[in-house]
């Protein structure tokens, strides 16, 4: 939701959300939903794209991205739901001459930001925190102790240059 309505307060009137296959119940098939429930109660344009199911290829990517503005060339504003994904819409912007942030938002989403993404808008998970979690999880499990089924966490917008 942090995404979208940082698009949608930026002004953007042609949003695309990008994110790995939706067939698979993963976190952005959640984002994917809340993406829809925002751009649904606004006026503005909207397309939803996705990965096969091996979608974490990273060449695979670049295609996915290609083509979406080859037919989407009106976006103004795109919310991925990785920061790889996030890192090939700037490159392709790059490759058309479209200016980041004037004439294309993009939001990512993971706050793994690779130096050359050092400058993206992105949704930042607890990326420590989940990995300290999993370690302990794990050796709950380990010693037959009952580990929750579901830890939910909270994640923050960090709103850089690219919108």
């Amino acid at each position: 939701m942090l995404a979208t309505r940082l698009l949608l307060r930026k002004k953007c009137r042609s949003i695309a959300y990008l994110s790995g296959n939706l067939r698979l119940n993963l976190l952005a098939k959640q984002r994917h939903d809340a993406f829809l429930e925002q751009v649904k109660r606004q006026d503005v344009e909207y397309t939803v794209r996705q990965t096969d199911l091996n979608g974490f290829k990273y060449k695979d990517y670049e295609k996915l991205v290609s083509s979406l503005f080859e037919e989407r060339p009106e976006l103004d504003g795109v919310f991925a739901s990785s920061d790889m994904l996030a890192l090939q819409v700037l490159k392709q912007c790059r490759r058309l001459g479209r200016a980041v942030p004037s004439q294309v938002k993009v939001v990512g989403y993971d706050g793994i930001a690779a130096l050359e993404a050092e400058d993206l808008t992105t949704i930042v998970q607890p990326i420590k925190k989940m990995g300290e979690l999993a370690v302990q999880y794990l050796l709950q499990q380990i010693a037959g102790e009952p580990v929750p089924l579901e830890t939910i966490l909270p994640v923050r917008l960090s709103e850089k240059g690219t919108t």
